[in-house]
């Protein structure tokens, strides 16, 4: 079984795996973000949609948000869900998103994304001039990495520590807003940084 496949299995079960994770934590997280200033987000990762109600309801009324999943059974479910007209979503892979937006949304999907590097590079380059980026998990890494670490499809895909995903960050261009990365949750918030020219 390939990835899509395993999380097409799991479309059935995503909403109550989330619901065991620290809800507080997510609004927090949400909360770190000046949503007056974004009218174009990409939310990375959608599954069935439980997330995306919380990031519409900080999204002001002239923004969209562009969300996407590479399950086909976890895009019907979000499109059964979401009823808003800011809210479009696609199966698509992150690495073939075209387009420009100011905010990048990752929750509870980085393990999932495959190399850093290349990460932060196509990240980089959709994103507006001063754009940034919420990589936020409602659940411990530790808690993380033993559940996946269990499952054979994803047994590899691992939650490195915020000091070494934030370094790879930096390499790439990006500034560090906000880091969390204990017993509750993991965050690392990041501002694509332009050097202003004179």
């Amino acid at each position: 079984m390939d990835t899509v496949d395993f999380f097409d299995r799991l479309s059935d079960e995503w909403d109550s795996i989330f619901s065991r994770g620290d809800i507080n934590v997510l609004e927090r997280g949400l909360d770190l973000v000046d949503w007056n200033l974004f009218t174009r987000v990409l939310e990375v990762g959608c599954a069935t949609g439980i997330e995306t109600g919380y990031i519409l309801k900080r999204l002001k009324p002239t923004a969209r948000l562009f969300a996407i999943d590479i399950s086909a059974k976890m895009v019907r479910r979000a499109i059964e869900r979401i009823h808003d007209a800011r809210f479009t979503v696609n199966i698509k892979n992150f690495f073939e998103v075209e387009g420009i937006f100011d905010l990048i949304l990752m929750i509870n999907v980085l393990p999932h994304l495959g190399d850093l590097e290349s990460l932060f590079t196509k990240s980089s380059q959709l994103l507006d001039r001063r754009g940034e980026i919420l990589i936020l998990h409602n659940s411990s890494r530790e808690h993380i990495n033993m559940v996946h670490s269990r499952k054979e499809e994803v047994k590899d895909h691992v939650l490195l520590p915020v000091e070494t995903v934030q370094e790879t960050a930096k390499s790439k261009g990006f500034s560090i807003l906000n880091t969390k990365d204990d017993e509750e949750g993991y965050i690392l918030h990041l501002q694509k940084f332009t050097q202003e020219i004179f």
